[in-house]
């Protein structure tokens, strides 16, 4: 497989016609496996010899079968990079460079390296993130809406609970949201916005593992996430202020951070690691919402 993306690599001239096979050095990591199952990713972190920080970060499986988490992921980059090409945000996320498939036995894809200090935890550079981040929203289509409950019942079915937890679950969405008839917004979120994907540069803020963008549309959902894992006390201060940026008729309140918390559940799949109940999800979500409301 190295040899292979490494072929690769001095074939497409990534990294300049100069550049030979001695010159590569890579640096083997491997993502958590979720039950111990194969479709976890390998990364591969690409440094030329000559260089301190990498150059080409390079994804794959560990078996074949999983090739389309490669796939989806590349595509996932390749509808970024139409989104934001000639835009100020253009850098903000990885640029795809390469995908590779043999069909039988070998995948992998080939994006740029997108690191730098991972400071994005520094309560400092909250608002910095958030900023750009809600700027870059702002040229997302926001014109889809669905009504609360209707979100909230798809999200909760999504959950696989059984029918009474399922039930117990919708009927205290319904006790917690307030004003009848309410809706929420649907806007594309990169889906794994934690200080972890988020590096600060010199050229500015990056952001990385981009796979998931698209798969969870509920407005507000990527400033959640990372703002409850920099500072719980400014969740609701930084969606107030996402939601009025953005131009959203929309309040922070208990209901909102209910859906997002069910997201994050499903993201995890936390529900079907510990076989909780209807009554343990509101519990711990209590718990939550008292850091952040």
């Amino acid at each position: 497989m190295i040899e292979i993306i490494k072929k690769n690599i001095i074939g497409s001239n990534i990294l300049g016609n100069s550049v030979g096979p001695t010159d590569l050095d890579l640096l083997k990591y491997s993502t958590p496996v979720y039950k111990q199952s194969l479709d976890g990713k390998v990364i591969f972190i690409v440094f030329l010899k000559s260089k301190e920080e990498p150059v080409l970060i390079v994804k794959t499986v560990r078996d074949y079968k999983y090739a389309k988490v490669i796939k989806e992921g590349y595509q996932k980059l390749e509808e970024i990079k139409d989104m934001v090409e000639d835009t100020k945000y253009n850098n903000l996320f990885p640029q795809p460079i390469l995908l590779y498939d043999d069909k039988k036995e070998f995948i992998f894809s080939i994006e740029s390296y997108h690191g730098g200090l991972n400071t994005a935890r520094n309560i400092k550079n909250l608002p910095r993130v958030t900023n750009l981040y809600t700027d870059f929203q702002k040229t997302l289509n926001k014109s889809k809406s669905s009504s609360l409950l209707l979100y909230g019942k798809n999200l909760i079915k999504s959950l696989n609970l059984d029918t009474q937890d399922e039930s117990f679950l919708e009927k205290h969405l319904v006790n917690i949201q307030g004003k009848p008839g309410r809706d929420v917004f649907l806007i594309d979120q990169h889906g794994d916005l934690t200080p972890d994907n988020i590096f600060i540069t010199k050229g500015g803020i990056r952001i990385i593992d981009c796979d998931r963008f698209g798969e969870v549309q509920l407005a507000g959902y990527d400033i959640y996430r990372f703002v409850l894992r920099v500072d719980p006390n400014k969740v609701q201060e930084s969606l107030h202020k996402y939601f009025f940026s953005m131009d959203l008729n929309i309040k922070p309140d208990k209901a909102t951070i209910f859906l997002y918390y069910l997201h994050d559940l499903l993201f995890k799949h936390k529900y079907i690691a510990d076989k909780i109940s209807a009554q343990d999800i509101i519990n711990r979500f209590e718990a939550q919402y008292e850091l952040v409301k």
